[in-house]
């Protein structure tokens, strides 16, 4: 009998860890909407890419830039509250995420507790601290289906490969993931 080696496949590093989370259903039109915006605000970054520009300029650029996407992210707070307020209390595009189960550079694993498609496009936002406003906010693809292993019928394990990811948004991510496992490191080092 020979052993067959495990081959790693992944490009980025994953992690085990629970964070909160949200998704929602997209249309392709509200994706192209949501990336467009994208687009339009990581140009006002580097407006003018390979070439030098003015400290201040870019400074100040760079600013209008995370102010335009905390104005984003208020307004879609505020929206969500006002839903809660509201007699609907689950939107419809709404998943309810019961569990996160790991996350790396270029996904993130969930339990949740509706039946959703492999293709479909999602909104998704993760609650991490060292991003503006500690929401990191993207759009991803569902990868993976599978029943939940606990044999509950309406829980189910998705994966979700994110689109789209800017350099900094993934390194910041990355960021975060070694920032954890090394909290975990240190948290079971002390338990010996």
């Amino acid at each position: 009998m020979t052993e067959r080696k495990f081959q790693e496949k992944r490009e980025f590093v994953r992690a085990d860890f629970s964070i909160r989370a949200s998704v929602k259903l997209l249309d392709r039109s509200a994706f192209e909407s949501r990336q467009s915006v994208k687009r339009l605000l990581s140009s006002y970054r580097n407006p003018y890419p390979g070439q030098t520009v003015d400290r201040d300029e870019a400074y100040t650029e760079s600013m209008f830039s995370d102010l335009t996407g905390f104005l984003i992210q208020i307004n879609e707070k505020l929206d969500r509250i006002i839903s809660l307020i509201g007699a609907d209390k689950q939107e419809p595009n709404s998943i309810e995420v019961k569990e996160t189960l790991n996350i790396s550079g270029s996904g993130v694993s969930l339990i949740v507790g509706r039946a959703v498609e492999v293709g479909q496009l999602l909104d998704i936002s993760l609650n991490i601290p060292t991003f503006p406003m500690g929401v990191f906010k993207t759009q991803g693809e569902i990868i993976r289906v599978t029943p939940h292993a606990d044999g509950h019928e309406d829980l189910f394990e998705v994966g979700i490969r994110f689109l789209n990811l800017t350099d900094d948004e993934r390194e910041r991510l990355i960021g975060y993931i070694f920032s954890q496992q090394r909290r975990n490191i240190r948290e079971q080092k002390s338990y010996l």
